[in-house]
């Protein structure tokens, strides 16, 4: 079998986090995915004394692929509104 690729999925914390487990459980459920894809999430890991930001960045690095889902509100809003 060949490497499997890390995919990082990611929304704000509080939301959509049945749909983060749901796709988890997706992927990991099937036969031919599983096979490609190992699956984390940011809320499987352990609580550390190391910053949540900088847990998350080396996350991200690690990963070979990152999924965003969006909903009703993602990152923070900038001084033009965006």
């Amino acid at each position: 079998m060949s490497a499997r690729y890390r995919l990082f999925l990611s929304s704000v914390q509080k939301e959509l986090a049945e749909e983060r487990q749901a796709l988890k459980t997706f992927i990991l459920g099937d036969a031919l995915l599983r096979q490609f894809f190992e699956v984390f999430l940011f809320e499987d890991i352990p609580a550390s004394d190391r910053r949540p930001d900088n847990v998350y960045f080396e996350e991200v690095e690690y990963c070979d692929l990152y999924i965003g889902l969006f909903g009703d509100s993602y990152g923070s809003e900038g001084l033009n509104g965006l």
